[in-house]
């Protein structure tokens, strides 16, 4: 019998098993813990005991790093939430998809709802009576998410996610 985590990679376990999650959440955590180097040398901590575990990239290092990778990503949702109280209906990805937003040309959303509807069947601005647009355009976006997500055409994306961050 195939069991899904048998493929899972050991590094999706710590949330480091793709280029966004390294640079986004792992590096910046490892380099907060490397600032704590010239700390350990001003009250006397021995710096090779300190080079040992960072080089090593195990034990109290390594456990730091992830701790202060998932306390980061924590901090941010909950900054996300007071920037953006309606997410995702305030994300990019929803505004100029809603008929209300004048942000975007009409004729760049004719396209982009065509688009759409090709791809899922859902209509954004023929929505039917009674249906939140919001509704509508969050399944729209779900949907192509889950279907584009790390398929040839997406490489670009996941690429610049990550250097977005």
């Amino acid at each position: 019998m195939n069991n899904s985590n048998e493929n899972k990679h050991w590094l999706s376990y710590a949330n480091l098993s793709d280029t966004y999650e390294r640079k986004a959440r792992f590096s910046p955590a490892l380099l907060s813990v490397v600032m704590l180097i010239p700390a350990a040398m001003a009250f006397g901590i021995p710096l090779w005991d300190w080079v040992k575990v960072v080089v090593a990239g195990v034990g109290v290092g390594a456990t730091i790093a992830v701790g202060l990778s998932h306390l980061s990503s924590a901090l941010g949702n909950r900054l996300q939430r007071n920037l953006w109280p309606r997410w995702p209906h305030d994300a990019p990805t929803h505004l100029w998809l809603h008929p209300e937003d004048s942000s975007r040309s009409e004729q760049q959303k004719k396209q982009w709802y065509a688009a759409v509807e090709r791809l899922t069947g859902l209509q954004i601005k023929g929505k039917r009576k009674g249906e939140s647009v919001e509704a509508v355009i969050n399944d729209a976006v779900s949907q192509l998410r889950n279907r584009l997500w790390k398929s040839d055409v997406a490489a670009r994306l996941e690429i610049h996610n990550a250097d977005f961050c």
